[in-house]
């Protein structure tokens, strides 16, 4: 039997009331993923899309100008003209110097990394697992490293034609190095068409997430969990706490909303609420995400905390149609987690489906585009809705 809360109603009856009840204020705390760019590039995004949205009929938002507020967090206030008694404010948690340290390392270090990951990949069983349960993820996931072999390949092969030519097998070594190194260098200069070491630091990246490796980024999350709780605990009953994580970023968003559930009241975890947009959450599967997987788990025990996952088949950079709670963890129930496909092919014209369904950086960043049509999934209509996301239709 559950007991009173001090306003005197039980648990459930202060759930129900806080989901269909309508809102006053909603903050949203949003979490980048792998993306050098931060808070004001994502600030101007929202800000194009929802003149987007205005000029085709759709969403009518107005978001203000973006200014900082403490060391890692930067804020602008929205409103909207389908919900005008809806205060927004929308913050961005930075962690932006951390991913740049991606970026800024070294080709050689990048490249003895990648030999570990891949180890790690085969021998924890990541790839067999997510190509049972994620298979277009698995295959993309492969990508760098089957890119990195052929390049391998071919320096072996020229420095094997110099020493059939010369007979000299130390200056074919020599040769066969420096030629890998030669299109090492190539390719990085030309990044913006491989993706080669973007995505070998994406990959560094995420799974630092998972496994807790990264300790700067370890310090800033608390940091961040101390920004969402005090949000939380001084939030009344007419506020939402809406926490949204981006591909990698939704890695964060998971183990962020569950670390606050832990902290605040039973009574105050209806207030909060999770959205995560093509999330990664098969990446659970390497060794030591022990801690990630509790996560899930936590959340999953909590009836009153709506997290709305949310992925496209289209999408080869996220999970894909991948159950975290039933995928990841032992949990008899779900709790307020459900998954749902963004229905892409029906928020964008066909002609532009058509288009951007091979560009899979493009799609990828759909999640958080304006949508063409007034049906699939619309980011701006979840910040506008008036009511939680748990009764917002997706």
């Amino acid at each position: 039997m559950m007991e009173p809360s001090s306003n005197g109603l039980l648990q459930t009856d202060y759930c129900m009331t806080t989901v269909q009840s309508g809102l006053k204020r909603r903050h949203v705390f949003y979490v980048t993923g792998y993306d050098p760019r931060g808070p004001e590039f994502y600030h101007a995004l929202l800000k194009r899309e929802a003149r987007v949205a205005k000029s085709r009929g759709l969403e009518n938002i107005h978001v203000g100008s973006l200014r900082q507020t403490w060391a890692h967090g930067f804020v602008c206030e929205c409103s909207a003209t389908e919900a005008p008694q809806l205060d927004i404010s929308y913050e961005f948690l930075a962690i932006t110097d951390i991913i740049a340290k991606y970026f800024l390392a070294s080709m050689l270090w990048t490249l003895m990394q990648s030999l570990r990951m891949f180890f790690v990949m085969l021998a924890s069983g990541f790839l067999l697992r997510n190509f049972r349960r994620a298979p277009k993820f698995a295959i993309f996931s492969l990508y760098p490293f089957v890119l990195i072999f052929l390049l391998i390949l071919l320096a072996l092969v020229l420095a094997g034609v110099l020493y059939a030519f010369s007979g000299g097998g130390l200056l074919a070594m020599v040769v066969g190095i420096a030629l890998f190194s030669v299109f090492c260098f190539w390719i990085r200069r030309n990044d913006h068409r491989f993706y080669l070491f973007y995505l070998l630091g994406d990959f560094f990246f995420s799974h630092a997430v998972v496994t807790g490796e990264n300790i700067d980024l370890k310090r800033r999350m608390q940091e961040f969990i101390r920004r969402v709780e005090g949000a939380v605990n001084s939030a009344d009953e007419n506020t939402e706490i809406l926490i949204v994580g981006h591909s990698s970023g939704a890695l964060l968003a998971v183990q962020l909303a569950a670390e606050v559930s832990r902290r605040v009241e039973k009574t105050s975890t209806a207030k909060i609420s999770l959205l995560t947009l093509g999330g990664q959450s098969s990446l659970g599967f390497f060794w030591n995400t022990e801690s990630f997987v509790a996560d899930v788990a936590q959340l999953a025990t909590i009836q009153s905390l709506a997290w709305r996952d949310i992925f496209a088949p289209q999408d080869v950079i996220c999970s894909g149609r991948f159950d975290a709670v039933a995928q990841l963890t032992q949990a008899e129930n779900k709790g307020g987690y459900s998954l749902h496909s963004a229905r892409f092919k029906e928020s964008l014209t066909p002609i532009n489906y058509d288009r951007m369904r091979f560009d899979f950086f493009k799609l990828h960043m759909q999640y958080l585009r304006a949508r063409e049509t007034d049906r699939g999934f619309g980011f701006l209509s979840i910040i506008t809705s008036p009511v939680r996301l748990a009764a917002t239709p997706i």
